[in-house]
């Protein structure tokens, strides 16, 4: 399992009171409160920066175990979160791939 900044941001941007929930808030001049999502570096930086390897392993952990109980329990679990972002591109190395199949099918 990887590590998801953007995924996270993109979350918390669309989900500002989560993010104000985690403490990513600014406070108001009259004592309220405004969401203050962070953006991916940001969270990059926490992640490599602020967390000791041991929070990180059991962050992990406690992941690993809630997918299972949420599978082992029928709830799908969020198989999308884990996978790399969907992109509309092509690598050239996928290109020349397809272009080598195209071509041995013409032979």
């Amino acid at each position: 399992m990887e590590w998801k900044e953007t995924r996270l941001a993109r979350y918390f941007e669309q989900n500002p009171r989560m993010a104000t929930e985690y403490g990513f808030f600014e406070r108001t001049e009259f004592g309220g409160i405004n969401p203050a999502p962070p953006n991916q570096s940001r969270l990059w930086e926490l992640w490599h920066n602020s967390f000791p390897n041991a929070t990180k392993g059991y962050c992990h952990s406690v992941a690993e175990k809630l997918v299972e109980l949420a599978r082992d329990n029928g709830i799908p679990a969020p198989d999308a979160v884990f996978q790399p972002d969907q992109t509309d591109t092509i690598s050239e190395r996928s290109e020349v791939r397809i272009i080598a199949e195209k071509t041995e099918e013409v032979w």
